[in-house]
């Protein structure tokens, strides 16, 4: 396993053999989010993901009350007494720990609080697909701009899966996804070209 921190783009990736854990930090290093975790990606600028250029924007960004933004932000380990009015990963592991759960268990409990409604990215999960089928078609300069372009016209391929199931990545609907993909993407550049 390999970790790298980007210090221009703020982001931790946490990388095995088949995964990425991408973390973020936002508004001048002051919160520690959680970016994407899934088959591995190439190093890139995901930080878009952490939606912290959209309201309610980084505290320091809208200069009033920070409650709308702990609220939303996908904390990497969410706490009490901040403003996040989520379930704190935080006490549902103390009170494990003091229902006699073991450490792992507690850890385990506190880690599904943390990572409920999480979803894999539609955009990671398609520019996965253009980098790796279509390097030959698609320039590495040009990836980014076609993978935005196409990924309105593939919003049907999607529906069809649940992509807050924290097993999508390893489980076959991933590559029934990834095939559909990789079908939807041969057609358009037949007929549209890149």
């Amino acid at each position: 396993m390999s970790i790298v921190f980007d210090e221009n783009l703020d982001l931790f990736c946490l990388e095995t053999a088949n995964t990425s854990y991408i973390i973020g930090l936002a508004d001048h290093r002051t919160f520690v989010g959680h970016v994407y975790y899934g088959r591995r990606v190439r190093r890139q600028d995901l930080r878009y993901l952490l939606r912290t250029g959209e309201a309610p924007f980084v505290p320091s960004g809208n200069e009033r009350e920070c409650c709308s933004f702990y609220d939303t932000f996908p904390a990497e380990y969410s706490g009490n007494g901040v403003g996040d009015y989520r379930e704190s990963s935080i006490a549902v592991r103390t009170q494990a720990r003091l229902e006699g759960y073991p450490a792992d268990g507690a850890q385990e409990l506190a880690m599904k609080v943390l990572t409920e409604g999480l979803r894999y990215s539609k955009h990671a999960i398609l520019r996965e697909v253009v980098e790796n089928e279509f390097a030959g078609e698609v320039p590495g300069e040009k990836c980014e701009a076609f993978t935005q372009k196409l990924l309105p016209l593939v919003g049907n391929v999607f529906s069809i899966y649940d992509l807050s199931d924290d097993n999508f990545a390893l489980s076959p609907e991933y590559d029934l996804l990834y095939t559909e993909l990789t079908g939807a993407v041969i057609l358009y550049i037949e007929e549209y070209g890149v």
